[in-house]
């Protein structure tokens, strides 16, 4: 427990000292007075330090060096870090362009990380397109991590939620490398919460969501493939909301409002929420991380049955669709909603 408490320490002092150098220095501010472009899809109104990555990656490198994880490993997360935090500071590197960064250090990664493969999705699959998939599906949550950190604490409190259950499994069948980096994952985004939630003192950019969302996939590949028992769907419940939420609004942006299906806008589930619900940005997660978290104890409870958790993940989907629509139509579901806000 002592290395994560240091993690966790480190975490936490280093993000208190970027909070204050970074807005002295007005390095990496999030000001929606000053970007304009910006406006439409934030929730806060104070210009704030999107730097989250940054005590993070100091705390990971901390348990690194302790844990002893493969420097190749440490070298390409701290590259996917690297994308994510010149973004956060200039502004001006494309989605494709960070997309197609990622897609190409997932690969990197494949070349010099074991059981780094999805060979298996129920069934198993040709080598020749399990590579192309992984690749995929590595970038798609790498990028929902950050689609989802629209309100404080969301994406930092889905984060910690999921590698809880990830860590608690590798402990459980004794895979303990994996326990390992689950338990520095949660200390270094645990020091962040603490400044982000409920205040939003500082905002984990995107820096910090591309390196959290990067690692978590691979732990996720890794738990499955070295542990036969864990069904690969049961990851897939537990990043169930950030999947869901990116695919969605995917298609929302592309077929409904015929735009870019990269294009930033306000529509997303707990934005939705946030305007029309709680109008305070720290209680969207009391309507989203219970809804998260019911999914995620069946789940572990059914992890190793994959057609239950088949079945589990497009209840998952329908479920998000109906609230979705129940909030965009919300006059005429006024009851539900006043009665689920006397549980808020």
């Amino acid at each position: 427990m002592a290395p994560l408490l240091i993690v966790f320490i480190l975490s936490l002092t280093m993000h208190g000292l970027v909070i204050t150098l970074f807005h002295k220095y007005n390095i990496a501010i999030d000001d929606i007075k000053k970007h304009s472009k910006l406006k439409n899809h934030k929730s806060h109104k104070v210009p704030t330090p999107r730097a989250g990555g940054i005590g993070i990656v100091l705390g990971f490198l901390a348990g690194a060096l302790f844990f002893g994880f493969k420097f190749y490993f440490v070298l390409i997360a701290l590259l996917i870090f690297a994308i994510g935090f010149y973004e956060d500071i200039k502004h001006n590197v494309t989605p494709r362009l960070r997309l197609f960064l990622i897609a190409l250090l997932s690969f990197s990664m494949l070349l010099v990380l074991d059981n780094s493969i999805i060979l298996n999705i129920g069934f198993n699959l040709p080598f020749f397109i399990a590579v192309p998939f992984t690749i995929f599906a590595v970038t798609g949550l790498t990028n929902s991590v950050n689609i989802i950190d629209g309100v404080n604490g969301l994406s930092s409190s889905v984060s910690l939620i999921a590698l809880v259950f990830l860590g608690g499994f590798a402990y459980f069948y004794n895979d303990l490398p994996v326990f390992n980096l689950c338990g520095v994952m949660v200390a270094a985004i645990l020091g962040f919460f603490v400044w982000n939630f409920p205040k939003g003192k500082i905002f984990l950019g995107d820096g910090g969501a591309y390196f959290s969302g990067f690692i978590m996939a691979f732990i996720s590949i890794i738990l499955v493939n070295r542990n036969i028992d864990i069904s690969p769907w049961f990851p897939m419940i537990i990043f169930a909301y950030p999947v869901v939420d990116t695919v969605f609004s995917m298609y929302r942006r592309k077929f409904v409002s015929k735009k870019s299906s990269l294009m930033a806008d306000n529509l997303h589930l707990h934005t939705l929420i946030y305007k029309r619900l709680s109008r305070k940005n720290h209680k969207v997660l009391m309507y989203i991380i219970p809804y998260v978290l019911s999914f995620n104890i069946v789940a572990a409870y059914f992890h190793t049955n994959t057609l239950v958790l088949v079945g589990l993940f497009i209840f998952f989907i329908l479920v998000y669709i109906y609230f979705y629509d129940a909030i965009v139509n919300f006059k005429g579901r006024k009851y539900l909603f006043e009665r689920f806000k006397k549980f808020i």
